[in-house]
């Protein structure tokens, strides 16, 4: 069964609205993260002068001073990082899989060979470039 290139167009259309209403439809960030600034108390001269040689023992110290909710949340965005990561991988390879397969680059390809009345072919220029295509 074949589709047509308007039902392919509606059904991507129709799963970037999905995509879409979900993201804004999603639950806000909690209040307490809007007050992102917090500070800390700058450090006397006793608490300096109590500070370890040790650089390791002193980076200790000093990420003792930093209170632990705002160190929970710290630690909370930045492994959420490896999330965002793979959903981008996700949707690269989703929109990957989408043009192999539903062939709207051979389309635009043809487009531009029709329009520009040249064909795109293999050249000496991107032998050069990629040298593993050569013998291809």
């Amino acid at each position: 069964m074949t589709f047509s290139f308007w039902h392919r167009a509606t059904a991507l259309l129709a799963l970037c609205v999905l995509m879409l209403s979900a993201a804004v439809a999603a639950p806000d960030a909690p209040a307490a993260a809007a007050s992102s600034a917090f500070y800390l108390k700058p450090a006397d001269a006793a608490w300096v002068a109590a500070l370890p040689v040790e650089a390791n023992a002193a980076t200790q110290a000093w990420m003792d001073r930093i209170p632990a909710e705002v160190k929970a949340r710290s630690d909370a965005y930045f492994e959420g990082g490896y999330w965002l990561d793979l959903w981008n991988w996700v949707w690269g390879l989703g929109l990957a899989a989408l043009l192999l397969w539903t062939r709207p680059s051979t389309a635009l390809r043809a487009w531009a060979e029709r329009k520009l009345k040249r064909t795109f072919s293999w050249t000496p220029a991107m032998e050069r470039c990629m040298p593993w295509r050569a013998g291809c």
